[in-house]
């Protein structure tokens, strides 16, 4: 209709989701059950958190909004950022950039990647992504800081701010 209408495309890929619950109850007006994203906002979280929580559900699947849900996904990010401090305070030298990719007793990051990529790939799987994620940025605990591969976090940070929009990178 949009696109009849202005005789413009509006978009290139159109996707159905399903509905997302308040409490496990239809979003109404009615009901006054619903938020903005000022709202959100005013209760402590950022935008990032609640993309966070949309990311953290398949969807296909029905989701059900709450703020325990939505601070839990905060904690997740909150957990990916500090991880993502790491960039500044580890650094690559020419000498062991090499051992550091070929070495396994190095964590291996940059295969999270394509990993991450492949779980997108099926079906915009973004649960399976995350988990990825969480299960690349764990290979970094009790990891000292010379063993951890800077560009490779590099790498993995801007797949998952260009790919899932969580802006890691700023922080």
């Amino acid at each position: 209709q949009s696109e009849a209408a202005s005789e413009q495309a509006f978009a290139n890929i159109w996707l159905h989701n399903n509905h997302l619950k308040i409490d496990g109850s239809k979003i109404s007006k009615s009901l006054g059950n619903g938020y903005t994203l000022q709202d959100i906002i005013d209760k402590g979280f950022s935008p990032m958190d609640l993309r966070m929580f949309v990311l953290q559900g398949q969807f296909t699947t029905e989701g059900n909004f709450t703020f325990e849900n939505l601070q839990a996904a905060k904690n997740r990010r909150d957990n990916w950022l500090a991880y993502a401090v790491l960039r500044h305070q580890t650094h690559d030298s020419l000498s062991d950039d090499d051992r550091k990719n070929d070495d396994n007793t190095y964590p291996s990051l940059q295969a999270a990647v394509g990993a991450i990529r492949e779980a997108l790939f099926d079906n915009l799987n973004t649960p399976e992504a995350l988990r990825l994620v969480d299960e690349a940025f764990a290979q970094l605990d009790h990891q000292p800081l010379s063993a951890i591969h800077r560009h490779g976090l590099v790498e993995l940070l801007n797949a998952i701010d260009e790919l899932l929009g969580l802006q890691l990178l700023t922080s």
